[in-house]
């Protein structure tokens, strides 16, 4: 999927669904559920569910819409807010950087584009992966469902 909101999203809703599977750390969510023993557990296995979101997303056949940068910030922006804003704390800071970690990757193509790196990194970008895609039509119905999906579990959390 191709928008970083889309990516933040999916990230925020993966790194939702570790902390519905794992629970609070110290079974009762506190504010300061990150001093519990396996806080930084939770943490850790949220960020690295939500990055491989990343890549799994890109596999899926998509179409790279061009949008303006200050459209794609201010919608990744909103997104990130959604990830914030939408579950019960402690969640949310869980699903923030699920919703950080989701978006990462695509961090490298702004200096790519601008010339200040030789070549991109991430799996998918690099071309070690496939960036597959398809056209408008399918990539426009499928990042809706994708993103309305991915609310739900935000907000379910």
């Amino acid at each position: 999927m191709a928008h970083g909101f889309t990516h933040v999203l999916v990230g925020g809703a993966a790194a939702a669904l570790v902390w519905q599977a794992t629970g609070p750390p110290g079974g009762e969510p506190t504010a300061n559920w990150l001093a519990e023993p396996q806080g930084w557990t939770v943490l850790a296995g949220a960020s690295a569910v939500a990055l491989a979101s990343h890549l799994l997303l890109d596999l899926m056949p998509h179409y790279d819409y061009l949008f303006a940068s200050w459209q794609e910030v201010l919608l990744s922006l909103l997104a990130l807010a959604a990830c914030f804003f939408l579950p019960p704390a402690p969640a949310s800071w869980v699903v923030l950087l699920g919703g950080f970690w989701g978006v990462v990757p695509d961090l490298e193509h702004g200096p790519y584009w601008r010339g200040w790196m030789r070549r991109r990194f991430f799996p998918t970008h690099s071309g070690w992966l496939p960036h597959r895609k398809c056209g408008p039509p399918a990539s426009l119905l499928s990042q809706a469902l994708l993103n309305a999906l991915a609310l739900l579990i935000i907000g379910g959390v």
